[in-house]
């Protein structure tokens, strides 16, 4: 009842991530370019990034941050982020309010992240905004600057 659809572009190579599940009428598996993947982005009605709920290495899955998600966040469109509560990336998104947040390993919290992106207007449109003001605290000079700032003004010992 979401009147939704999954693209993927992704460089898993499309029989294995049928073999995990994604072989579903809601799915479709693309081959884009980078260029075309920009612009889907751009047009896209929700920008969704995941990880996993039950990893090996609770570590990895704690500090992880997909690169991909600075892309969602200078595309300024809607993002949805599943994940586990504890984890940086649910944490950060939080904090700077830029996505909606499912964090249970189920499919009613993924469907009720989707109906609220899909019907609240405004919560959409805020999300946005912190989006965009978000996205420039990943601009690799500003980085950079930061970081040899940073530098300049350690003691030395």
């Amino acid at each position: 009842d979401l009147n939704a659809r999954l693209l993927l572009s992704t460089p898993t190579p499309k029989d294995r991530l049928l073999r995990q599940g994604f072989d579903l009428p809601c799915v479709e598996i693309l081959s884009l370019t980078q260029d075309e993947v920009l612009q889907l982005q751009a047009t896209a009605h929700i920008l969704t990034t995941v990880l996993p709920f039950f990893h090996p290495n609770k570590e990895g899955a704690l500090t992880g941050y997909p690169t991909k998600l600075v892309e969602y966040l200078a595309a300024a469109r809607p993002i949805l982020i599943h994940a586990p509560a504890w984890t940086h990336l649910c944490q950060h998104a939080r904090q700077h309010g830029y996505a909606q947040i499912a964090d249970r390993p189920d499919e009613d919290a993924i469907a009720q992240a989707i109906r609220k992106l899909q019907t609240d207007t405004a919560h959409t449109q805020q999300l946005t905004r912190n989006a965009k003001q978000t996205a420039p605290n990943f601009d690799i000079q500003t980085i950079t600057a930061q970081f040899l700032r940073t530098l300049n003004s350690a003691p030395l010992e």
